[in-house]
């Protein structure tokens, strides 16, 4: 490989690498602030604020390792398609 393409995969894995970053970001990051507020919010209307913050947080984690597996298990396949 001569310097140019070697240049251009390293600018396309630190481009992949930060585009993968912010999805995680996004994808941990989403859930636990709807599930703060509304569980503030909820809570608050109910009388049960910390309980009600704390199962939605719970299901937040839930739903982004979920995302994050399935995104894993999509890679993988994809690794094992191309050998």
């Amino acid at each position: 490989m001569d310097k140019k393409e070697l240049n251009n995969k390293r600018y396309e894995l630190q481009r992949k690498s930060f585009s993968f970053l912010l999805q995680m970001v996004v994808v941990i990051g989403l859930p636990a602030l709807l599930a703060s507020y509304y569980g503030k919010k909820i809570g608050i209307a109910n009388n049960t604020h910390p309980k009600t913050m704390i199962l939605l947080m719970i299901a937040a984690l839930i739903v982004s390792w979920t995302i994050i597996l399935i995104r894993f298990f999509r890679i993988t396949k994809e690794f094992k398609e191309l050998e």
